[in-house]
């Protein structure tokens, strides 16, 4: 089973996947988001395989001089290696502040939002 196959239980067990937390806490908001997904499918065809993103050479992480701020879950589905990827950014961007927060997933921002606010805001001032 894949979620390319178009069924909705498809779908789900992929969504369960990658935001669990709003799956467990907010079923309602869950089923919303489930339902949208499969709106813009039938509008505008298979979105799955999502849309993946180049990774940044190293190069182009040591020329980013904005201050940035990386919150990644440690068991973040989406990144092959968390603590890696913290690595990474941390030996390459010259102004970058990380967080790695334990047991948290993908959704981090649903799952942690007051944690992810606390830090951000921080971060912002």
């Amino acid at each position: 089973m894949s979620v390319a196959d178009g069924r909705r239980e498809s779908l789900e067990e992929y969504c369960r996947w990658i935001m669990p937390s709003i799956a467990v806490k907010y079923p309602e908001e869950f089923d919303r988001r489930i339902d949208e997904i499969l709106l813009v499918r039938e509008s505008y065809g298979t979105m799955f395989p999502p849309v993946r993103a180049a990774v940044m050479s190293d190069e182009d992480l040591q020329r980013i001089e904005v201050p940035t701020l990386d919150i990644l879950g440690e068991c973040d589905g989406a990144t092959a290696d968390p603590h890696e990827a913290i690595e990474r950014v941390e030996s390459l961007m010259p102004h970058v502040e990380t967080i790695l927060v334990p047991r948290a997933r993908h959704d981090i921002v649903a799952a942690e939002t007051e944690l992810v606010t606390e830090r951000l805001l921080k971060f912002l001032q």
